[in-house]
């Protein structure tokens, strides 16, 4: 349950920046593929609420959607440019994503 904690304020702080950039780019490229990230995190953050209720009940097995939070990390940094200001902020969400998964599947071994 902590790591879904863990992952809540990043994700809440890292949306907020999507769409601060999103609102402010001149490119219209660019910012679609923010649009599409703002899109993406919003999705991202009701699947960690979905699973931190279901930890807080211990019902581990329950929680499926995690990995879905690396598919949309990926999609969101595959459509951005590759000297897009916030490329780091998007590779610190897929650690984030990859850790929950990670801690999920002991949590899942260890009270299984």
């Amino acid at each position: 349950m902590e790591s879904l904690k863990i992952s809540w304020l990043p994700f809440a702080r890292k949306l907020k920046t999507k769409k601060l950039f999103r609102s402010v780019s001149t490119d219209l490229d660019l910012k679609r593929s923010f649009g599409n990230c703002v899109k993406g995190y919003s999705d991202m953050q009701g699947k960690i609420k979905v699973a931190l209720e279901l930890s807080r009940k211990r019902q581990y097995k329950r929680i499926n959607e995690l990995g879905q939070l690396i598919k949309l990390a990926y999609s969101c940094e595959n459509g951005l440019p590759s000297n897009s200001p916030t490329s780091g902020i998007t590779e610190t969400m897929l650690l984030t994503s990859q850790t929950a998964v990670y801690v999920n599947q002991f949590l899942i071994t260890y009270f299984g």
